[in-house]
């Protein structure tokens, strides 16, 4: 007998079916100009080193990342292979939620304000590999 979903209100669907999570790549390697010093040292000769600056971390705020409201993980599991790190996004119903990307060798990093009803974020990193002394990130997820 087929089931009929007729009179079933939107809601109930909406939690029976919940919204699929969203990838979101923060880019994996930036190009950035040569850093320069602010006042010269007396005696030393400053150089922009060409290291690659690869993608290191991310930070999630609450509000602009400007303003330093950054997140701790509400939750992290570990394996052998896989640590895997979940940020729950329920401040105020007016709250902005933004992904921050750190990358190795510079002090800039790529922000982004994520979509309004963002509820949680997961990152996958593989703890076998590292960049700056950071267990590589494999992804990151939002619904």
């Amino acid at each position: 007998m087929p089931m009929i979903l007729r009179g079933l209100p939107l809601a109930a669907l909406l939690v029976a079916f919940p919204a699929a999570a969203e990838k979101i790549a923060c880019p994996a390697e930036i190009k950035t100009s040569a850093a320069q010093l602010a006042t010269p040292v007396d005696g030393w000769t400053a150089r922009a080193d060409s290291v690659p600056t690869q993608l290191s971390g991310v930070t999630f705020y609450e509000g602009a990342p400007k303003d330093g409201g950054s997140l701790a993980p509400d939750d992290e599991k570990h394996t052998k292979a896989k640590i895997t790190a979940t940020w729950r996004l329920a401040g105020m119903p007016s709250s902005v939620y933004w992904l921050g990307c750190r990358y190795a060798n510079t002090t800039l990093t790529l922000e982004r304000q994520l979509p309004a009803g963002t509820k949680e974020c997961t990152v996958n990193y593989d703890p076998t590999t590292t960049v700056d002394g950071l267990p590589v990130i494999q992804d990151i997820a939002c619904k």
